[in-house]
């Protein structure tokens, strides 16, 4: 299992060194934009979810920075109720767009997203438990890593997993824009 993650290490290297500049322009550029209101962003069709409006920015150079599944603040999919309040609206996309699913766009381009064919993913070892882990997913030079920190604990509620990489051993059919995850210390 080790030399599978070595395999997965310089992907997830490189995947960083390029996200984290993003990451880093978009907690400045968000909070600056949520706070300029409505000039800054329109209600659309999502681009990816057809049949779904999304809140967006207003100009296409901060695509990247938006959310084709959610929208800016996480009501287009449910997820969050809409805000009542124009300063919590604003909050609510910072927390949203600039924590939350910072560069949320990204998984729909090359090398930050992915195509999941479950035909051509690989999981080591066989047979696996998506739950619980242990387990190494690849799907060419993608790779994504889960297991658990403390399997003994009894208790299934305290037990706490780690989960890196694109997110591939749970498609089951062909699925576009799969992006990158980390969850360093997470329960189920």
């Amino acid at each position: 299992m080790i030399p599978r993650i070595l395999f997965a290490l310089p992907a997830w290297l490189l995947y960083t060194a390029l996200m984290v500049p993003l990451i880093l322009i978009g907690a400045v550029l968000v909070p600056i934009l949520a706070l300029g209101g409505p000039l800054t962003m329109t209600l659309r069709p999502s681009q990816k979810y057809p049949g779904r409006t999304v809140l967006a920015w207003a100009w296409r150079w901060m695509w990247i920075f938006s959310n084709e599944e959610d929208g800016l603040d996480g009501t287009a999919n449910c997820f969050w109720p809409p805000a009542p309040t124009y300063l919590k609206r604003a909050w609510q996309i910072i927390r949203w767009s600039a924590w939350r699913n910072n560069v949320g766009n990204a998984r729909w381009l090359p090398f930050f997203g992915i195509t999941v064919n479950p035909a051509k993913v690989k999981v080591y070892p066989q047979p696996f438990n998506f739950k619980e882990g242990p387990f190494i997913a690849r799907q060419g030079w993608c790779s994504e890593v889960k297991f658990c920190w403390n399997p003994k604990q009894p208790d299934w509620t305290k037990r706490r997993y780690c989960w890196i990489g694109w997110r591939m051993a749970q498609q089951t059919q062909v699925t576009h824009g799969v992006g990158f995850a980390v969850h360093a210390w997470y329960s189920l």
